[in-house]
C-alpha cells in the first residue's frame, strides 16, 4: 500500500471517532477502533481503492489491539517497497534483453 494511502486512511479514522489527535487507538474499545476501521475503509473503496488481503489483516490486528496504526503503516511501506524494488527488477531484465 503507497504510503501516502496510510495518511489518508489516518485521516479518515480521524475523523470517524472524536479523538485528539495524537491520541493511541489503544484508550477505545475494540467496537469503537473497528467502527472507524470500517468507516476509513468504506470511504477509501468509495474513492476507489481496493485493499489487499494483508492490508485487511494489518487492519484487523489493529483493531484487535495486537498491532499499532504505526507498525500496520510500517507493514505496508514495506510491502510497497518490496513490490517497487520487484518491479523495477522486472523493468531492468526487460531492458537487458
Amino acid at each position: 500500500m503507497h504510503p501516502a494511502f496510510w495518511e489518508l486512511f489516518r485521516l479518515k479514522v480521524a475523523s470517524a471517532l472524536p479523538f485528539l489527535e495524537g491520541s493511541e487507538m489503544t484508550i477505545f474499545t475494540k467496537a469503537q477502533r473497528r467502527m472507524a476501521h470500517e468507516q476509513a475503509l468504506a470511504s477509501t473503496r468509495i474513492e476507489g481503492h481496493q485493499p489487499c488481503p494483508e492490508f485487511l489483516a494489518d487492519c484487523q490486528d489493529v483493531v484487535d489491539g495486537a498491532m499499532t496504526r504505526d507498525q500496520a503503516r510500517a507493514a505496508s511501506l514495506a510491502r510497497a517497497q518490496a513490490k517497487d524494488q520487484a518491479m523495477g527488477h522486472r523493468v531492468s531484465a526487460a531492458d537487458a534483453a
